[in-house]
């Protein structure tokens, strides 16, 4: 309503629409007006100001509301030019050009529950049929759509220059706990054209009360492409053999091309709920810098236990705190958990799950079960568990939101498993490894939003050793990875290791670096590969077997160039990498020590006096490392605050 002018909904009662306010308030002057005062559950202005829809709460025993449209201008809201009582429901969206607002409006000839029952939010089945209708400014309604029995048609957007009218369409299924079937739809303005640009999609309720009351759309500035927030099916799809699985659907943020293709752009699986907004311009957010700056000179303090923390817990294999950074992953005897920096009770998690990392940002755990519970027989899986704050009141082990999902077809076999899922961090894609024992072969599979599961690398592996030289792998940017192959097996044990880099596109991979065992070494082994968080370094931890023990020299490269790796140290077999969250130190267990050094390797500060053991580091903070320290009383998490 002009440059200073807005319109808005004052809500009188909770209990009571009949007393709410349509209000314009002009933002420069503090002038207050009320328009309008009666029934009233929301409304929707014209982009040019001159018209309202006034949209009244529906009765206690119907779905459908009613609607108004009036003229909206000095003198305040005119008289009604049209009016369409008890059959509105889901959104109303205006064509850019003001001339019609579409609607998605209940087409049963019929209103109302048939005599003697009641309609209720979860019993929307007396309603058959809902179509998309545009009512023009002038009053007219023209229906756009023509919906079979038990599918209602959701407006969802019109495009910049008006000739797109998108919508969901909805099909109820026969039974009250099926899910529904929902495929996405468009139409001409004059409701010709109609063509479905996407199906499938997952849905989980049928209550016409859970239709949005608004577009979860936007588009691009040139009008090609329609970003849409809403549910779409996991690439992981669950194994539904396994009782009790969780859902596929994943709050995802879609892009739909014109040709009908679409791709996720953002995914959650513990409860995304983001709206798409705004475009911004290119130069709106400033690109990252080039390189990291070089660390400030740090004083450690000395270590200390963790205030809180009970003892008995450890820290484990996962190098970092979830992308929330509320949870931290630690082990109780054989048992992992998480540990809630909020305050919440810890998780605890399946002792059979191994091989456990964060998802993306997702404050969620992937993993591998041997065997999932309650299926004997059943062979490997992969598990993703979510461990929010949202569920870990819940720590009965049969309340987790635990999902199990077989990408390779592993199905019943005992004698294959999966090994070391890593998801990228931006989670569209994870990579994991299919270890057959009785073939002695390991082989590398990709799985994501743009990539149905394919294997793209293998080796052989002598069975025997298999577990003391495990597949690794890491993510050095979302469309990047870089893998440990092993070579030339002599005596249970590697002779050479190359390194591999993997891009996402067109899924090609290139050899980077060869290690070679030299002398006396018995065999060699890369057994961690620690990227920065900026994608600029790659940290190698490589493992040398001699006759009298292992020992591990680490290796610092640039990601751009890793066959510019550089030995920073060596010294006895130890595990844990860990770079801080800018990237400037990398924590890392070496000689019974925690270590730091600079990403070029050029400075090194111990942590811990080399009297008692120290291993797997984790940074909580840019200033502060957990560890897990062992004098000779028992493990338990130490910190050291740095300055």
């Amino acid at each position: 309503m002009g440059d200073t002018t807005i319109l808005g909904v004052e809500y009188g009662s909770a209990n009571d629409a009949r007393e709410n306010r349509l209000v314009a308030l002009d933002v420069a002057t503090g002038d207050r007006r009320v328009l309008h005062q009666g029934p009233l559950a929301g409304a929707s202005p014209s982009p040019d100001g001159t018209l309202v829809l006034l949209v009244e709460p529906h009765e206690p025993d119907w779905a459908g509301l009613s609607v108004e449209l009036r003229p909206l201008g000095a003198g305040g809201l005119g008289e009604p030019i049209a009016r369409i009582d008890d059959r509105f429901v889901g959104a109303a969206v205006w064509a850019p050009d003001s001339g019609r607002v579409y609607l998605s409006l209940i087409s049963d000839e019929e209103l109302g529950p048939p005599p003697g029952r009641q309609w209720s939010a979860q019993e929307p089945r007396f309603v058959e049929r809902v179509d998309v209708a545009a009512l023009d400014r002038d009053g007219r309604i023209h229906r756009l759509t023509a919906v079979d029995v038990n599918q209602y048609a959701q407006m969802l957007s019109v495009s910049p220059d008006g000739q797109r009218v998108i919508y969901q369409l909805l099909t109820i299924p026969g039974q009250a706990a099926a899910r529904l079937s929902v495929s996405l739809w468009e139409t001409r303005p004059d409701g010709s054209q109609r063509r479905a640009i996407a199906a499938d999609l997952p849905g989980r309720s049928t209550a016409l009360s859970d239709l949005p009351g608004r577009s979860t759309a936007l588009w691009s500035p040139d009008g090609r492409t329609l970003l849409l927030a809403g549910l779409s099916p996991f690439y992981l799809v669950s194994d539904p053999t396994i009782p009790g699985a969780g859902e596929d659907g994943s709050q995802s943020l879609v892009a739909v091309e014109p040709d009908g293709t679409r791709r996720v752009m953002a995914a959650s699986l513990t409860g995304f709920g983001g709206q798409p907004i705004h475009w911004l311009p290119p130069e709106a957010i400033p690109p990252r810098p080039a390189s990291t700056p070089p660390p400030a000179p740090v004083a450690p303090q000395p270590p200390e236990p963790v205030p809180r923390l009970p003892a008995g817990l450890r820290t484990g294999p996962v190098d970092r705190t979830s992308g929330d950074g509320y949870s931290v992953f630690l082990w109780r005897d054989d048992a992992p958990l998480v540990w809630s920096r909020g305050g919440h009770p810890p998780l605890r998690l399946d002792p059979a799950d191994a091989d456990l990392d964060w998802f993306g940002t997702d404050p969620a755990l992937l993993g591998v079960v041997r065997q999932p519970p309650g299926r004997p027989g059943t062979g490997s899986r992969l598990t993703l568990t979510v461990t929010g704050p949202r569920v870990t009141e819940a720590t009965d082990l049969q309340a987790r939101d635990t999902r199990y999902f077989d990408p390779a077809g592993i199905g019943d076999d005992p004698t294959r498993r999966y090994a070391r899922p890593r998801a990228a961090p931006d989670g569209r894609t994870t990579a994991f490894f299919v270890v057959d024992e009785a073939r002695g072969r390991v082989a590398l599979w990709l799985v994501g939003w743009d990539l149905p599961a394919r294997e793209v690398a293998a080796w052989p592996v002598p069975a025997a050793r298999g577990g003391e030289v495990p597949p690794v792998a890491a993510w050095v940017d979302a469309g990047t990875l870089v893998y440990a192959a092993p070579e030339a097996w002599r005596d249970g044990l590697p002779q050479r290791v190359t390194l591999h880099r993997l891009t996402l596109d067109g899924v090609e991979t290139a050899p980077l670096l060869t290690l070679r065992a030299h002398g006396a070494e018995r065999g060699i082994a890369v057994t961690d590969l620690a990227p920065a968080p900026d994608g600029a370094g790659l940290a190698v931890r490589v493992r040398h077997y001699g006759s009298g023990g292992a020992a591990d020299s680490l290796h610092l490269a640039p990601a751009r160039d890793v066959t510019l790796a550089l030995e920073a140290t060596r010294g006895a077999a130890a595990e844990g990498l860990a770079w801080s969250p800018d990237g400037r130190w990398l924590a890392a267990a070496l000689d019974d020590r925690v270590l730091l050094l600079t990403a070029d390797g050029r400075r090194l500060v111990s942590l811990t006096a080399p009297a008692a053991a120290a291993e797997y580091p984790l940074w909580v903070a840019r200033d502060e490392v957990w560890f897990t320290l062992d004098d000779g009383s028992g493990p338990r998490v130490m910190r050291v605050r740095l300055r």
